[in-house]
Order: C-alpha cells, then sequence, then structure tokens
C-alpha cells in the first residue's frame, strides 16, 4: 500500500438490534485489522454504542454520532453510501472499507484494498446482476437520492 494512502473500516448502525451483531463482527475484525474502525450511529444506537462498545479497548472504535437527512425506505442503505463519499469524515485518498455488522471477518482486508485503489467495489449478493429488474431499480434508486 502507498504511504500516503490510508485504509479505514467503517460501520452504520441505525437501529439498536444488531449491536449484538456488531460486537462480534468487531471482535471477529480486530484479529485481522488493526487500523482505524469508525462506527456512524444514528441517535437510537447511540446510548449503546458510546458508553459500552466505544468503551472496550479491545474492540478500539471511534464512534460517530450522526443523523440521517433521510428516513424512508432503505434508508440505511443510501446513508452508508453518502457517508462514503460526502468526504466529511474521511480523505479523498483515503480507502473506505464498509462492513456489515453482520459480517464474521475471517482473514486479511488488504485484497478488499488492493481493489479499492481502482474505485467502487461491492460484494456479490446471491448471484444477483446488475441487469434484473430488482437490481436495476435499486441502482436508479441511489442515483436519484
Amino acid at each position: 500500500m502507498e504511504k500516503d494512502i490510508h485504509s479505514s473500516v467503517m460501520y452504520l448502525m441505525s437501529g439498536p438490534a444488531y449491536l449484538p451483531y456488531l460486537v462480534v463482527s468487531l471482535r471477529t475484525l480486530r484479529d485481522f485489522w488493526f487500523g482505524k474502525v469508525v462506527v456512524f450511529s444514528w441517535p437510537e444506537s447511540w446510548d449503546i454504542l458510546n458508553n459500552y462498545i466505544a468503551r472496550d479497548r479491545r474492540l478500539s472504535v471511534e464512534p460517530i454520532l450522526i443523523k440521517p437527512k433521510y428516513r424512508g425506505k432503505n434508508a440505511q442503505f443510501i446513508h452508508k453510501i453518502e457517508i462514503a463519499l460526502e468526504g466529511e469524515f474521511f480523505s479523498p485518498k483515503e480507502l473506505v472499507l464498509y462492513l456489515d455488522a453482520d459480517t464474521a471477518v475471517n482473514g486479511s482486508l488488504d485484497y478488499l484494498f488492493f481493489l479499492a485503489k481502482n474505485g467502487f467495489v461491492a460484494t456479490q449478493f446471491c448471484k444477483w446482476n446488475t441487469n434484473t429488474p430488482i437490481i436495476r431499480k435499486r441502482i436508479a434508486d441511489l442515483y436519484k437520492s
């Protein structure tokens, strides 16, 4: 990795239901990643994140309270992309890997960051293609926001 490129991992906690999963994900992440980890939190998850999870030094996370501009259908999906792209929290030279709270990390993240050096990278989900009606509509909705 180039010296002037920094890599970070981010999560977004909308509701509190996934906070237990977040702890497990962070624990598995810390077996392989020792860099910056930012956990953005909507107000409804903030107390537990800030007062318990972020105080665990083994997890070493930076909590950030954030309020979404939009609260409708798929708000969490749209908000995580907005956070990564708007440049308020990450520098233009920073590679940002978003992980869902229910992700268990089982190995090095180096290859994902290597791929991200060339632009946006998304994981494959259930063999869905971008030319199917459901995914095509979701991508179109993201462009509208």
